[in-house]
């Protein structure tokens, strides 16, 4: 790899401080300002120019004799826990945490001589003679991230002692218990552990709520209540004497072009594009989106970057218990602006069906839709193709179609409301015509770090109609705030 000096962010982090531009630039101990635990950095930089953790290598982050009162001992103020140390032994609320020196960090990781009482390692000694904690950054690994990594705070830990022993390659090594404070906020880093065969205290696991269903499994962790039952399916199921829609043909002039079909079909330009993790994502909000696949004979079928919707789901998705929203989901993965993240699905009723007898709070009208794109502008404004094919494909006409996916449906009946989403709907239509008939997908309308919750804009209607007018997503700039 580049050698530090040359990577851009520290390139980048240099401009900052030399500019002024970097925040928290005095080591403090304890939780730095407007950083609470479960906050998440893609960068040792960024983590820097913040002030959570200044080394842009080392592990231990310490306040020397030069920044501290005369008489007091060296402590230390963080960690990151890298797991560069064959010695270090993390279950999480419990950390035995390896002292620095004598790891060959850049060749095999192994331990290649003793260690010494001296810098960070003594600074950690300072923290249990003065009862001061340290913040712990866990580095985890997510291929979607610019450096294959990211690091998570998990919080405040106490350094209860220290010992010396022989370690795994023979070498003297320093070893110290840290034990993180009580009521933080999640572990978020240990989550990561949940769809393995264990879990904390009182939780559960299922490790495949789809049971199968789909290409990668959907996990949940249960804090001692169970998900509401549902039939899983991962495609739209019809009402009785609902009519089916026609199939799309190709025309005949476009047999041995199926692509150019697809792109007339589109405004003129293709939906979807690559982006440097060679993912297909779309490149803006569209009012439908008209996928290939096999109806097109396009040799890849349903594997056709241009079909995006029907590979099923990309990331790794957990359902779990929210404080105050009930059931939601997260994802383990970074997931870049643009993605597809997972289609609405349901049985497909008809809306003169609907007399008003059931619980609509998981229901989703087929019709047409006005949520925000990525670039934050409505469809109708912010992009005239859209408004061509608005007009095109009548979209202007009443929904004739909804989908319930209370009973029987799939991870999406999950995902939350919110004012301030950063995922947005979009329609797609794959192998038929009718555009009365759409797909209801769900994109990525930011980039969206690990374990932060998925949540959209379920719209103004059913604040007003299914929240009593008081929302609780919490977003800033929230519609209908609970008092």
């Amino acid at each position: 790899g580049r050698k530090m000096s040359q990577r851009p962010d520290t390139k980048a982090r240099k401009i900052m401080s030399d500019e002024g531009l970097c925040v928290n630039t005095k080591k403090t101990a304890g939780h730095v300002p407007g950083h609470p635990p479960s906050n998440r950095y893609f960068l040792r930089s960024e983590m820097g120019c913040l002030g959570v953790h200044f080394p842009p290598l080392t592990g231990i982050d310490y306040c020397t004799s030069k920044e501290i009162p005369s008489g007091c001992p060296e402590f230390a103020i963080s960690i990151v826990n890298s797991g560069c140390y064959q010695d270090d032994d993390d279950k999480g609320e419990q950390l035995i945490y390896t002292g620095q020196g004598g790891c060959d960090l850049l060749g095999n990781k192994k331990q290649v001589s003793d260690q010494v009482m001296r810098a960070g390692n003594k600074a950690l000694v300072g923290n249990i003679e003065l009862g001061i904690p340290i913040r712990v950054v866990r580095k985890n690994k997510d291929a979607a991230s610019e450096y294959g990594n990211i690091f998570i705070y998990d919080g405040l830990y106490d350094v209860v002692k220290y010992w010396s022993e022989k370690g795994v390659e023979g070498f003297d090594v320093f070893k110290y218990l840290m034990i993180r404070r009580p009521e933080q906020a999640e572990l978020l880093s240990k989550s990561l552990a949940f769809g393995g065969t264990s879990a904390p205290k009182n939780h559960s696991i299922d490790k495949d709520i789809s049971n199968g269903l789909e290409r990668i499994p959907v996990s949940s962790i249960n804090r001692g209540v169970s998900l509401p039952l549902l039939r899983y399916i991962v495609e739209y199921e019809f009402d009785e004497n609902m009519p089916q829609p026609e199939p799309r043909v190709l025309p005949a002039n476009f047999k041995n072009n199926p692509h150019d079909y697809v792109k007339e079909l589109n405004g003129g330009s293709m939906p979807y594009s690559k982006n440097k993790n060679n993912h297909f994502i779309v490149d803006c909000a569209r009012a439908m989106i008209f996928e290939c696949g096999p109806w097109t004979g396009c040799p890849d079928g349903i594997h056709c970057g241009y079909a995006v919707s029907q590979q099923g789901l990309q990331w790794r998705l957990e359902v779990f218990k929210t404080r105050f929203k009930g059931w939601g989901v997260r994802s383990w993965d970074t997931i870049p602006v643009g993605s597809y993240i997972t289609t609405f699905v349901g049985r497909v009723h008809r809306i003169e069906d609907c007399d008003g007898s059931k619980d609509d709070t998981f229901y989703f009208d087929l019709g047409k839709r006005t949520d925000f794109g990525w670039d934050n502008k409505p469809i109708e404004e912010g992009h005239d193709m859209c408004v061509l094919r608005t007009s095109a494909c009548n979209l202007d006409q009443e929904t004739k179609y909804y989908v319930d996916g209370g009973e029987t449906g799939g991870m999406s009946r999950y995902i939350n409301h919110s004012c301030d989403p950063n995922l947005y709907v979009q329609p797609v239509l794959c192998d038929h015509a009718d555009v009365d008939m759409p797909k209801i997908c769900l994109f990525a309308a930011k980039n969206i770090p690990p374990f932060e919750e998925l949540t959209y804009d379920y719209g103004p209607q059913y604040i007003r109609e299914n929240l009593d007018g008081k929302c609780n997503c919490g977003a800033v700039g929230c519609q209908a705030p609970a008092e």
